[in-house]
């Protein structure tokens, strides 16, 4: 990662905008006057309503025309269509602060694309790109969770704190937790990361990318290929691990992944007899507590919607309302278009590479030894430096 002293003033953008939508937002406006563009955000912000008196943006079809008129109806409906429905003009003030930090529209009475944009639109991991990326942070971003690998974003929090406090004007932890939000957002949308839920990890693409755009190869660089090696490995290991379990004891595992979900009063039904149903469990869903019927098939070929069909046929008789199909396998198209048909009781579907995903994620199977990197703090010894100094000259005079 690169390392970056307290003159060096980035990630300037609060309210960073995924790069996706900021392509689309400046096809979208240009051609418009820049008074025409800054009066529609003007107009925007005087419409903004209170805590008291909320306003709904949802549905941007119906809001433009109804509380706009002239250029800013015309450059808002521009927005919205040229995204195709993605980017809702009310939460773009984003682009116009991105696109005026990095000059992608030119100076002038008309937007234009300047050549930075043009090359922003055009090169989606371009020259352009890798300089937003690495003003605003997404770069040092990329880094922190390739080093601290899987985890939500309270995990890359303090890292990401310590960086923009040195490198940004921010220090509210309301406002560092929102900047990291958005642009985790904005990496997972790339696909520079992985997302499932909450949880991060950097994908293929993202450590091509970092190895293209990041700092020069170093020692941590090397130590992160072979965290993210050894990360490979443990799953491919834990994956094995499963689909060779006796069946019996594979129920087991499931029980222990439930318990440690939340689930509660979670029970194994008997060998024989229990109509394909092999745990019974209970959770909270907000003030209600809900039974689920649990099936679990150790084997690699998809399952069928025969399967599925016979666990929902059983539900009545756990006094369940939703099921759950666990394999270390995968599921065939029509058990997945099945689960969730209107009118019928839900079956929530996890296939090997999920369940294997939720194992590590809850810790079973896998276990996590920290890492301590040292590297050279040269600040740390000036400013050390010099409270000697400037206590010596207290002492003296």
């Amino acid at each position: 990662m690169t390392n970056t002293s307290n003159s060096e003033l980035l990630v300037r953008v609060p309210i960073y905008h995924p790069q996706s939508g900021l392509r689309h937002w400046l096809k979208a406006v240009e051609g418009f006057s820049w008074a025409e563009l800054h009066q529609l955000y003007s107009n925007l912000n005087a419409l903004m309503g209170t805590p008291k008196n909320q306003v709904d943006w949802t549905d941007p079809d119906s809001w433009i025309g109804e509380r706009l008129s002239g250029k800013s109806e015309e450059i808002a409906r521009s927005i919205w269509q040229e995204s195709q429905g993605t980017v809702n003009p009310r939460h773009s003030h984003g682009c116009l602060w991105l696109s005026k930090r990095y000059g992608l529209l030119q100076e002038g009475d008309t937007v234009v694309i300047s050549d930075c944009g043009h090359d922003f639109i055009s090169q989606p991991l371009g020259k352009t790109v890798r300089w937003v990326d690495e003003q605003e942070g997404l770069l040092y971003l990329l880094g922190i969770v390739a080093e601290r690998g899987q985890g939500q974003s309270s995990d890359f929090l303090p890292a990401w704190s310590d960086f923009l406090r040195r490198c940004s004007k921010w220090s509210k932890s309301k406002t560092i937790a929102d900047t990291l939000r958005r642009r985790l957002s904005d990496l997972a949308d790339r696909e520079l990361l992985c997302r499932s839920g909450n949880t991060y990890s950097i994908s293929e693409k993202g450590l091509s990318y970092l190895s293209i755009a990041g700092p020069e190869p170093n020692a941590i660089d090397e130590l992160r290929k072979l965290i993210e090696n050894q990360k490979q490995k443990t799953i491919h290991q834990l994956s094995d691990y499963i689909a060779s379990m006796n069946p019996i004891a594979f129920e087991g595992v499931i029980q222990w992944l439930l318990e440690k979900m939340g689930y509660q009063n979670v029970e194994r039904t008997p060998p024989s007899g229990d109509g394909g149903v092999d745990v019974v469990a209970e959770i909270e869903l907000g003030i209600t507590s809900v039974r689920e019927v649990v099936q679990v098939k150790r084997k690699k070929a998809n399952i069928q919607r025969k399967d599925l069909d016979a666990l929902r046929g059983c539900l009545h008789r756990f006094k369940a309302v939703r099921g759950t199909l666990i394999t270390t396998g995968d599921f065939a198209k029509g058990t997945r278009e099945a689960s969730f048909e209107p009118g019928a009781a839900p079956i929530t579907l996890i296939n090997g590479d999920k369940l294997v995903e939720l194992l590590i994620q809850h810790r079973i199977g896998v276990r996590s030894r920290p890492v301590e990197i040292l590297e050279f703090d040269q600040s740390s010894l000036e400013e050390q430096i010099d409270e000697d100094d400037d206590s010596s000259e207290e002492s003296m005079s």
